[in-house]
């Protein structure tokens, strides 16, 4: 019997190649999945014993040696030989099967300290080209601090087995000047001079036929010294080479693998239960509770932590340095103080390890090594790309850039593609849009700082995006709405920048005009997408500092105040709504702006109408659709007919409202405004509810339930859910018509829709008496009446009568006293309690399910 000892995956890999057999072959034969014979050839996992027993009968091992065989590929105690009889397929002996014993491959790998995390498929796939025929050159690239070297060495380990002649690290990153690169792999092969010619020469003549794997480390600062990788190639026809690269060589044969940051978890989506179990599988949590631990044993994800771990491992953008950089704090900082402290992520993450590079040492280090790396062009291309937040497309990067004098001409794209090829920037999404990882683009803001030009580049950044949101704001009004309002969303971390800017007391009344038009701008958007706390706000800060101004400033307040009017109306805020909606009325007919009256007018027909002033309402709606047909306003006129159905809806007006509604459909139809037809079609639906035509209702409520939610429009997907939960209640459908009006609910509650919320508990009344739940049902009809008391409003008065006959029927099953009491109870909860409350039904109700 011959013996040899060897690691199982090296035995198995070899042995399956001395019989001819692919990897899907053996994993067919032995009856599991390719996967699974994958990861046991690269050293993942041993067999289990039923595939071991398989493995021995596949692999033609005589039956004598099958247990033998077993144990060792199972790991088992005391068998740490492998046996090999000398007859058949199994005794070949020659140097191709039998395996040269790890350690005795030539290798000068470093040992790492501290296991690799969070790597398994950047590693199997770097192995999978390695181990490709095709593939000669593999370039492993990526951001500052991302672990590229780390990875290397662990794909290096793997690959042993697979480079009988060796495995060597070079270490580049003191190495400048490219002519130094050969001289610098010949050291660490031990090629000496053997007289003549270059070290290149010399290189190519000691590798020969040999199989090689050469491991190129940093080598972003000598490029130029590509060439020298691609003669080496050419020349022994048996290496590979593996490189670590902030930036690819872009050479012919070369294959790119980018470095990713690790996964970590959602943080809107953390558990609230197994934390500590749940998060750990996250390599981007187990990587900083690792390099906490080691500083300080006693640390361990806790329940008073463990969101706050995952929110600093999120603010890192899993950047594997700056999470071990950070980790290192926590011997002196609490998980919440190191959190609070991010907002200089530069200044707090330092003093990594002294024995690595001082570039490796300091976040701020890794990204400055980069940046030397740049030309002067690029440098000031980089800085000014610190000014925008959450990325940009390449016409706003030319845009800004090329606004400034110093920046006319510049061939921006080809700046911003040589910034992409260096890992400081990267391209995202299915446009050519731009981003940074945040740490990096703190450090561009600060050589935007240094630079002198920020003020220009800023002012120039605030421009572009006030254009951009004036013209996607034109565009909403159209069958472009849903893109248009993707784009806003898109943009918001800008638009939001931009806003900030016009705010400052330093940019004077230009700043002032250019915020109330952004402001006027964005109200749309921020209605739809139901930001309607934060676009109050910011529109607020902006009119605040706004004084009476020229005419065009005058008219800019005007159109921002129509949009706080708007926003504040979807919160049922309905006395800020009038302030805002009579100082623009005051504006616009100070002005002449007839537009702008006839769209104030409408607005104040909604708020008179949620206050029960039917009339009035009704005089303000048709006083502006009079005005809006008068100027051929055909925009106007759709919505004027729709609040004026609206204003007649509501006492009881149906066959006029009807009229108004198909009327606005049409027109809405005719211009393709996808969210004035789902409007209209809501409005029709639940006209057809009131009359108890359920079943022709439903098609409608639906078709415009979809177009919402094709839009994006939050209050619309809300208002629509809640009337369908109305429709087919009133069928039969109780727990439809609960999960209907609880997700209405939940819409509500997220954009402060106090009305709404009091609506749909309404609802819910009818739900819980129709399901025998009385006492329910009552602390339901406290809670909305309260709600209602609060922002001054009633039930419609065409609906009253029916409510009062379903609280009735509450009060005849509970008793008066009964009755009183719980509706106090309901009375007393906040508006937070009484949604909880509610919440708790649809907790309950998805437990059945």
């Amino acid at each position: 019997m011959g013996i040899y000892r060897s690691s199982l995956n090296v035995w198995l890999r070899q042995r399956r190649r001395a019989l001819d057999m692919t990897q899907e072959d053996l994993a067919e034969a032995v009856g599991c999945s390719t996967v699974t014979i994958q990861k046991i050839e690269l050293g993942e996992r041993r067999p289990s014993k039923q595939i071991a027993q398989r493995l021995a009968e596949c692999l033609r091992l005589p039956p004598d040696e099958h247990e033998h065989f077993i144990g060792f590929a199972r790991g088992e105690a005391g068998v740490s030989e492998l046996h090999l009889s000398t007859g058949g397929p199994s005794a070949q002996t020659t140097d191709e099967m039998t395996p040269t014993p790890l350690l005795a491959t030539p290798n000068n790998l470093p040992t790492p300290l501290t296991p690799l995390l969070g790597r398994e498929t950047a590693l199997d796939t770097a192995c999978g080209y390695l181990l490709s025929l095709d593939v000669r050159l593999l370039t492993l690239t990526g951001v500052p601090g991302i672990g590229k070297t780390r990875l290397s060495l662990a794909v290096a380990a793997r690959m042993l087995p697979e480079f009988r002649d060796g495995l060597f690290f070079v270490e580049l990153a003191s190495i400048n000047e490219p002519d130094l690169v050969a001289s610098a792999v010949a050291t660490t092969l031990g090629c000496k001079d053997i007289g003549g010619g270059s070290h290149l020469d010399w290189l190519k003549q000691f590798i020969g036929n040999q199989k090689l794997l050469l491991v190129l480390d940093n080598f972003e600062q000598i490029l130029d010294a590509a060439p020298v990788v691609v003669e080496l190639l050419r020349a022994c026809p048996a290496l590979k080479i593996l490189v670590t690269s902030r930036e690819a060589l872009h050479v012919l044969g070369e294959q790119q693998l980018p470095v990713q940051p690790l996964e970590m978890p959602d943080f809107s989506r953390l558990p609230d239960t197994q934390y500590s179990q749940a998060l750990l599988h996250y390599p981007a949590v187990a990587l900083f509770v690792q390099r906490a631990s080691a500083v300080d044993p006693g640390f361990g994800l806790t329940a008073e932590n463990y969101r706050t771990v995952a929110a600093i491992c999120a603010r890192l953008e899993a950047l594997p340095l700056a999470i071990e950089l950070a980790a290192a704090r926590i011997n002196t900082l609490t998980p919440a103080d190191l959190f609070s402290h991010l907002d200089k992520r530069l200044k707090l993450l330092t003093g990594g390890p002294r024995h690595l590079p001082a570039r490796l040492q300091t976040l701020r280090g890794a990204i400055d090594w980069s940046y030397r790396l740049l030309s002067p062009t690029e440098q000031s291309l980089f800085a000014c790309l610190g000014v925008f937040v959450g990325g940009a497309t390449l016409d706003a990067i030319q845009a800004v850039y090329n606004d400034h004098g110093d920046g006319a001409g510049v061939e921006v794209l080809e700046g911003v593609g040589s910034l992409v090829d260096k890992s400081l920037l990267r391209r995202e999404g299915s446009r050519s849009r731009f981003a940074m990882l945040e740490m990096i683009r703190e450090y561009a803001t600060e050589k935007l700082l240094e630079s002198g030009e920020a003020v220009a580049r800023r002012r120039a950044h605030a421009l572009y995006f006030l254009q951009f949101a004036e013209q996607a704001s034109l565009k909403t009004w159209g069958i472009g709405e849903p893109y248009w309002l993707d784009r806003l969303e898109e943009e918001h971390d800008n638009l939001r920048a931009a806003l900030h800017w016009c705010s400052g007391a330093e940019n004077g009344s230009a700043g002032i005009e250019m915020g109330l038009r952004l402001a006027g701008a964005m109200g749309r958007f921020w209605e739809v997408r139901g930001y309607l706390s934060e676009g109050r706000e910011r529109i607020h800060a902006v009119i605040s500092r706004a004084g009476a101004g020229d005419e065009q400033v005058r008219s800019a307040r005007a159109w921002a105040l129509v949009q706080a009017g708007a926003l504040a109306f979807w919160q049922c805020d309905y006395q800020a709504v009038r302030l805002a909606l009579e100082e623009a009325l005051s504006i616009f007919r100070e002005l002449d702006d007839r537009v702008g009256i006839a769209r104030t007018l409408v607005d104040l027909s909604d708020v008179s109408r949620e206050e029960g002033d039917y009339n009035t309402a009704i005089q303000l709606s048709e006083q502006a659709l009079s005005m809006c047909k008068e100027l051929g306003d055909t925009h106007g006129i759709a919505l004027s007919l729709t609040m004026t159905a609206w204003a007649k809806m509501r006492p009881g007006y149906y066959r006029e409202a009807t009229e108004h509604l198909e009327e606005a459909l049409a027109l809405a139809r005719e211009l393709h405004i996808p969210n004035r037809v789902g409007l209209t079609l809501a409005g029709l639906g639940e006209l057809l509810v009131r009359q108890g035509e359920y079943e022709r209702s439903i098609p409608l409520l639906e078709e415009s339930l979809e177009i919402r939610k094709a839009v994006g429009y939050k209050w619309g997907i809300a208002a629509s859910l809640g009337t369908l939960g109305w429709a087919v209640l009133r069928q039969g459908d109780g727990q439809r018509a609960t999960e209907l009006v609880l997700e209405s609910l939940i819409l509500r509650n997220e954009l402060g829709d106090k009305g709404g919320v009091a609506w749909c508990l309404e609802k819910l009344v009818e739900i819980e008496i129709a399901e025998g739940n009385a006492l329910r049902a009552a602390r339901y009809i406290g809670a909305a009446r309260a709600l209602r008391e609060n922002i001054h409003i009633q039930i419609d008065i065409a609906n009253r009568p029916d409510f009062e006959q379903t609280l009735n029927a509450v009060r005849n099953a509970l008793g008066e006293q009964a009755f009183e009491i719980a509706c106090a109870e309901g009375g007393s909860m906040t508006f937070e309690q009484a949604v909880s409350y509610a919440l708790g039904a649809y907790e309950m109700l998805e437990e059945e399910i």
